[in-house]
């Protein structure tokens, strides 16, 4: 947790964007398991994201044949909805998010 939050306090110091409120946010999103994604969103999230098979097989521990059979599943083609932000909160999450985006970019 320590380190979920010191990462989160020095990204949102390079975006510019509201420390306290991210903080909150992900200490609701930790404590609250409506937030907690399932192994299938997981596995899905990370191949959206251009991560490959076999580094999704070395991060969350999951077989190949798994993470084909979750990719290939009609289930997981269907978005659930995330608990909904107000605007500010949004825009806040936004922000730090392409931040991070540009930090990993960067390969910091």
């Amino acid at each position: 947790m320590v380190d979920v939050i010191l990462t989160i306090e020095v990204i949102s110091q390079i975006a510019e964007t509201d420390f306290k409120m991210l903080k909150t946010i992900a200490g609701k999103m930790m404590g609250d398991p409506t937030y907690l994604p399932h192994r299938d969103e997981v596995v899905s999230l990370a191949y959206a994201m251009n991560i490959s098979k076999t580094d999704i097989n070395k991060l969350f521990n999951v077989s190949r044949t798994t993470i084909n059979t979750i990719l290939q599943s009609e289930r997981n083609r269907i978005h659930v909805p995330f608990p909904q932000f107000n605007l500010k909160e949004d825009e806040e999450i936004h922000k730090f998010c392409q931040t991070l985006k540009k930090v990993k970019q960067a390969g910091i």
